[in-house]
């Protein structure tokens, strides 16, 4: 029988769900971790006995134990160029051929260089910083939920033309941002701005990528269905903590604990468990 556990921080996030992700890997013989919300923000740290050290951003946090697949599922916002990255520290530590154990629905969000870029002029340009981790994974919601039919999603990588045409229409609606219109007064700010000005960017982005997208192609839904109903434990690692929300006053949403509650019945009928718990507070509900 196929056993579901779902781990959601219920503060603010930084309360350990690296580590409790890593522990429940070992000791419930999982196969699988699937990362279902937030994106490339994410910092999850797992120290090892022996003084390896990683922060899981988009891979999930039970990599180093053998044999875990990550699951990237449609909630999940994908950084491709962090992703790179992150496989590369992942090997310098020890993990053999990460790419090999990870599987991205083609229906991701996508970030973008310009994504990122307009992520941080936004954040230069407020008159009261925000706070942003600075990858772009707001931007590309945003986006997203204001011109659907527009978004970039991991599939679309695969078609140079679509990924090309959608490359452009947000290089262009980022750069008329009336938000993002002022001179930039600090050297970050001048190289993202003259980022958002480079027609010729988003295809230089797209070459960088080839060999990345090459080894990981979209997975069906189905078969990262079948890999959740199989016999064992899988793992749902969530990315932020539940009281996070950048509209909405922390007292009225619960973005984390919805997700967790609904994903999992989408995919399979078998037994699931939340794990929820803050930073000082630990609780199970079955």
């Amino acid at each position: 029988m196929a056993r579901l556990i779902a781990i959601t921080g219920l503060g603010f996030g930084d309360c350990g769900k690296g580590l409790f992700t890593d522990a429940l890997c070992r000791s419930s013989g999982a196969h699988a971790v699937v990362r279902f919300n937030g994106g490339a923000q994410a910092g999850h740290n797992v120290v090892l006995p022996d003084g390896r050290h990683h922060t899981f951003s988009q891979y999930g946090s039970g990599s180093f134990v053998p044999n875990i697949v990550t699951l990237i599922t449609a909630g999940m916002v994908v950084h491709p160029s962090a992703l790179i990255e992150e496989t590369r520290v992942l090997e310098r530590s020890g993990v053999a051929d990460p790419l090999s154990r990870m599987m991205i629905d083609g229906g991701c969000l996508v970030t973008t260089p310009f994504h990122q870029a307009a992520n941080r002029l936004r954040e230069l340009r407020r008159s009261e910083p925000h706070g942003t981790c600075g990858v772009g994974v707001g931007e590309t919601v945003r986006l997203a939920l204001d011109e659907p039919e527009t978004a970039l999603r991991y599939r679309d990588l695969f078609d140079s033309r679509v990924a090309l045409d959608k490359l452009e229409d947000i290089r262009l609606r980022l750069l008329r941002d009336r938000d993002l219109a002022d001179d930039p007064v600090t050297l970050v700010g001048n190289r993202e701005a003259g980022l958002l000005r480079d027609a010729d960017a988003g295809g230089r982005w797209l070459t960088m990528l080839s060999l990345f997208l090459a080894r990981v192609t979209p997975a069906p839904r189905e078969t990262i269905s079948g890999i959740m109903r199989r016999d064992g434990c899988v793992i749902l690692e969530g990315a932020q903590g539940a009281l996070l929300d950048q509209d909405v006053d922390s007292t009225r949403t619960r973005p984390g604990v919805r997700h967790c509650r609904n994903r999992p019945r989408r995919c399979v009928t078998n037994s699931w468990a939340a794990i929820w718990y803050s930073s000082w507070v630990s609780s199970e509900r079955i």
